[in-house]
């Protein structure tokens, strides 16, 4: 990966580091909006 002019590639690696845990928390989320979707579809039927 290139880093940037002037960037530090430590503060590179932190921004994808958060990125990265950003991306995972949005994945756990989505999962438990699905997880409550079906949870509600069942208690209607």
């Amino acid at each position: 990966m290139r880093t940037q002019c002037g960037v530090r590639s430590s503060c590179v690696n932190h921004a994808k580091a958060q990125n990265i845990r950003l991306h995972q928390d949005m994945e756990t989320w989505e999962q438990n909006e699905k997880i409550e979707l079906n949870h509600s579809i069942l208690e209607k039927s």
